[in-house]
């Protein structure tokens, strides 16, 4: 953080012959906030990967599987029993819906998870925030 020290004043006014340039810092460029790797549950069966997290799947398909408890959910790049998530990473699929509801979990529900290059798979936790959206204002 930057605190002003008043060097650069005089009488309420800025002259930039006064100003001592050592002290101040440049402002560098800010990259993109980096995206987590999320995969969405909406109330009408969307299960939608973000795109951050389809890099991961180039052939868009994937085992999925959800702890009984619907905490946690696996995405296994080599399983046996692939979803296919299109081109855009959305499918409907009333099974994860209908299983999330069955536990009593509100939708919109997210995962938010990491992936592991070794084994090809992501684990991701269950979050009813996405944190890739910003809050509005209230």
């Amino acid at each position: 953080m930057y605190v002003w020290n008043g060097k650069c004043k005089s009488e309420d006014k800025t002259t930039i012959e006064e100003c001592d340039l050592e002290d101040f810092i440049t402002v560098q460029p800010s990259a993109k906030r980096g995206a987590k790797m999320v995969v969405s549950i909406l109330p009408d069966g969307t299960f939608a990967v973000n795109t951050q997290l389809l890099k991961c799947f180039p052939s868009k398909h994937a085992e999925v599987r959800m702890k009984s408890d619907g905490s946690q959910m696996l995405l296994i790049e080599n399983g046996t029993v692939l979803l296919n998530f299109g081109k855009n990473g959305r499918i409907k699929n009333y099974n994860v819906m209908t299983t999330l509801q069955n536990l009593n979990k509100k939708l919109p529900l997210y995962y938010v998870g990491e992936w592991n290059d070794e084994k090809k798979m992501w684990l991701g936790e269950v979050s009813l925030e996405n944190p890739n959206r910003s809050k509005k204002n209230k």
